[in-house]
């Protein structure tokens, strides 16, 4: 039985993961998962979720907003696609405040959006929100 398996997570930016590791936990809109080594297949989407990577005694964890999970049995990989994400102590505070306002702006005005672009920004500002209270504790 494996004891690793292959992590990517990449942003539309970098490639910020790419290496073998023990376990990941993280929280999809399903719900929280742990990921071992030969997991099942599985595929989930996730709005914002702390991300944790555990390697031997090393613990690496990122902020990731508006992304997708795949994890292949056959290949036993996972990759992370994600709009947004970074390690948790180097997260743009500003840079989310100024997107989270951005978004409220375009909901309140709600001009020529389609019903699609208000639940997406709707999703964004939920994500925002509740990323900025997970990371303020």
């Amino acid at each position: 039985m494996h004891k690793k398996f292959k992590l990517t997570l990449r942003t539309p930016e970098d490639s910020l993961v790419s290496k073998m590791v023990e376990s990941v936990y993280l929280t999809t809109e399903a719900g929280d998962m742990m990921l071992l080594p030969q997991h099942a297949s599985v595929s989930a989407s996730m709005a914002f979720s702390p991300v944790i990577i555990k390697d031997g005694e090393r613990i690496e964890e990122y902020s990731v907003y508006n992304g997708v999970i795949f994890f292949s049995n056959n290949k036993n990989e996972m990759r992370i696609l994600a709009q947004r994400a970074s390690l948790k102590d180097k997260v743009d505070y500003d840079g989310l405040k100024a997107y989270l306002r951005l978004v409220q702006e375009r909901i309140e005005k709600g001009e020529d959006l389609s019903g699609i672009h208000m639940r997406y920004l709707e999703g964004q500002k939920l994500a925002l929100v509740e990323g900025m209270e997970v990371e303020a504790k």
